[in-house]
């Protein structure tokens, strides 16, 4: 439902209650718990207001959160584990050295259960939080074990003594890529939302795809905006393609940088932050793993146009 004014959003959440009196049912139970009384009128004179913090919470939560991103909150916390046990891991990796992120290497395993996807390097005993949906990193555990993926490195989110808790939604479909007939730029936009659109940059002489998409409802950080990224590198054998390099960034543009990209591919951001890096690769692009290509898992993963995705796919077939 697309709601374009305020007074439309107060009547549809005035209304919501009377559509749905299972929802004033379960609030009610839990204003009798804690208030010892019945909660009815309250709720419903209440409820929009309530509605409308919680809108506005949720989206500073999500802002406070691309915040800590920026700052690398926790890559400062992984440096100090490593300085308790003795070891500078900006000495011994090079790709936290360079871009903060945690080489997967003999010490340190994936643990990727039901609720939560984590690396724990046994030297420290702790378990650091990375952001790879399951699925995906299931895709990348077997393409560890085929031998087709040697080096990765992943940013980390969060640092816990146990398992942390984390919601995942997934969502896939199969598709075939022929990367000899890809241009050399694509874009592709919502027709309920022009301003939600997905950029494709195909570089033939450096053999590199990007994948960069831009929304109409975009991330804020402070006083720039963030998009996300998709950036890989490939070679060819025959007719045959693999995917040698592979990672996702978050990309930071100035409001007015930004502007100018909505328009123009070749406008760069100031700053880039990886989360997970694979290097020295040879996975097939038509490898299916789980019911779905690799490179399609990658995309859907982590960017929202899920619906432009398939479509870039399907024309490209």
């Amino acid at each position: 439902m697309a709601i374009k004014t305020i007074q439309h959003l107060m009547d549809y959440l005035n209304n919501y209650l009377n559509e749905y009196p299972g929802s004033l049912e379960i609030l009610n139970n839990s204003y009798k718990h804690i208030h010892d009384e019945d909660g009815v009128s309250y709720i419903k004179e209440n409820y929009a207001n309530y509605r409308i913090g919680c809108i506005f919470y949720s989206k500073h939560q999500s802002i406070m959160g691309r915040a800590e991103m920026l700052e690398l909150k926790y890559s400062k916390v992984v440096e100090r584990e490593y300085e308790k046990i003795g070891i500078d891991i900006r000495k011994e990796d090079a790709q936290f050295s360079k871009y903060s992120l945690v080489s997967l290497n003999e010490n340190i395993q994936i643990f990727n259960d039901k609720d939560s996807q984590t690396i724990r390097d046994e030297r420290i005993g702790r378990h650091f939080w990375i952001k790879v949906p399951r699925k995906l990193l299931t895709s990348i555990e077997e393409l560890i074990e085929k031998g087709m993926l040697s080096e990765i490195a992943f940013r980390i989110d969060y640092v816990s003594d146990y398992v942390p808790a984390m919601e995942e939604m997934e969502f896939g479909a199969p598709l075939r890529l022929k990367i000899s007939s890809l241009p050399r730029l694509s874009k592709f936009y919502s027709t309920d939302k022009y301003e939600n659109n997905l950029w494709i940059h195909h570089d033939a002489e450096k053999l590199s795809l990007t994948f960069e998409e831009l929304m109409e409802d975009f991330e804020v950080a402070g006083d720039d905006v963030v998009t996300q990224v998709i950036h890989l590198e490939y070679s060819s054998k025959g007719d045959d393609f693999f995917i040698t390099h592979l990672d996702h960034e978050f990309i930071v543009y100035t409001l007015d940088s930004y502007q100018e990209r909505l328009s123009n591919a070749n406008i760069k951001g100031h700053r880039k932050i990886k989360t997970f890096k694979i290097d020295n690769s040879m996975i097939p692009f038509d490898i299916n793993i789980s019911g779905d290509l690799f490179l399609f898992q990658v995309l859907d993963s982590y960017l929202k146009n899920d619906d432009l995705i398939r479509e870039y796919f399907e024309k490209i077939n």
